[in-house]
C-alpha cells in the first residue's frame, strides 16, 4: 500500500477499535434475547459484515486507480471487518456451551474455546501470508468474502429451520430428557436428588 509503519499500525488499531465496539454490541445483544436464535442472527449479521469488507479490500479496491483512494477504502474496510469479527467471535463461546448444565463441562469448553482461538491466532497469519504469497491478496479477499457469504447462507437456513420446530420440541431440545413415570426434567429430578443427599 506504500504506507510507512505508523500508517500501518493505525489502520491495525482502527480494526481492533471496531472488533471492541462489535464485540460490546454483540454482548449486549446476547445478553438481552439469551436465545440461540439470536446468538445465530448476530453471527449472521457479523458473517455478512465480514464478507463485505473483504470486498472491499480486494476486489472494490482495484477498481479504484488512485492511490489514496484505495488505501482509504482498505482503512475503511479494516474498520469494518473489526466490528463484523465481534458479531461472530462473542458468539461462539455461548453457543458451544449450550445445553451444558455442569459447571465443569462449561470450564471444559472454555478452555477448549480458548486455545483453539489462541492458537488459530498464532497459525493463521503464517497460513494467510503462505496462501497469499501462492494465489495473491486479491484472490484471498474473494475467498474469504465467498466463505462469509456462504458462512451467511448456512446460519441463517439454521434459524429458519429451528423456527419451524413446535414450541413443544424446542422446549423439549432446551430442557432436555423427561422422565416418562413423573413427566419432569430428568437434569431437574437429578438435581433434587443430589440435594437430598
Amino acid at each position: 500500500m506504500g504506507l510507512d509503519a505508523a500508517g500501518i499500525g493505525y489502520i491495525l488499531s482502527a480494526n481492533a477499535l471496531a472488533y471492541m465496539g462489535g464485540a460490546i454490541v454483540s454482548g449486549c445483544i446476547i445478553d438481552r434475547y439469551e436465545t440461540t436464535a439470536a446468538r445465530q442472527l448476530v453471527m449472521v449479521g457479523g458473517w455478512a459484515i465480514v464478507a463485505v469488507s473483504y470486498s472491499m479490500l480486494g476486489p472494490l479496491a482495484t477498481l479504484l486507480h488512485s492511490h489514496s483512494a484505495q488505501v482509504s477504502l482498505i482503512a475503511v474496510g479494516m474498520f469494518v471487518q473489526g466490528i463484523g469479527s465481534g458479531g461472530i467471535i462473542v458468539p461462539s463461546l455461548p453457543n458451544a456451551q449450550a445445553g451444558l448444565v455442569s459447571e465443569g463441562e462449561k470450564a471444559i469448553v472454555c478452555s477448549t474455546w480458548n486455545s483453539c482461538y489462541s492458537g488459530g491466532a498464532a497459525i493463521g497469519p503464517i497460513i494467510a501470508a503462505a496462501c497469499t504469497h501462492t494465489f495473491g491478496f486479491v484472490v484471498m479477499c474473494v475467498f474469504f468474502s465467498a466463505w462469509g457469504a456462504v458462512s451467511v447462507i448456512a446460519l441463517a437456513s439454521t434459524v429458519c429451520v429451528a423456527s419451524t420446530i413446535p414450541a413443544e420440541a424446542a422446549e423439549l431440545q432446551t430442557v432436555g430428557p423427561v422422565e416418562r413415570s413423573t413427566g419432569k426434567p430428568a437434569i431437574g429430578r437429578q438435581r433434587s436428588h443430589s440435594r437430598d443427599r
